[in-house]
């Protein structure tokens, strides 16, 4: 008997991705050229803020970080999943109330997944889909 897959598993007859959600973006779009363009202003967001955002916090800069994670937080429900969107809040919400030190740390434990979710909508862009399923 095959394991079926979990409810969101799938996306339109492929793997979905791990932190990006195709099905929530693509239904928030009337066009695949708008959603695609705003996919790609989110990625260009995200290609340069991650590293910003270390560098910001290495250097004690709070209020530059939190305003980088503020516009993170900002289109991360269109694109992300529940999950993730909810631990970017919290590093969010942690930056504006919380010492460096932990957001140092919080930002530590969220930055791969910010890495793979923006890993993951360029390979969307640059291909069309996900990787196929192994």
């Amino acid at each position: 008997m095959t394991a079926s897959p979990p409810p969101d598993a799938s996306v339109a007859g492929f793997m979905a991705f791990e932190y990006f959600d195709t099905a929530r973006a693509l239904a928030m779009f009337g066009s695949a050229q708008s959603f695609r363009k705003i996919l790609q202003m989110a990625l260009d967001s995200l290609g340069t803020d991650v590293e910003k955002i270390e560098a910001l916090l290495q250097a004690g800069d709070l209020t530059a970080a939190s305003h980088l994670l503020h516009g993170i937080k900002g289109f991360a429900p269109i694109f992300c999943s529940d999950a993730l969107c909810a631990r970017i809040a919290a590093v969010e919400r942690s930056s504006k109330t919380e010492r460096i030190e932990q957001v140092l740390q919080d930002y530590a434990q969220l930055a791969p997944s910010l890495s793979q979710w923006r890993d993951e909508m360029a390979h969307y862009l640059a291909h069309g889909g996900p990787p196929p399923a192994p």
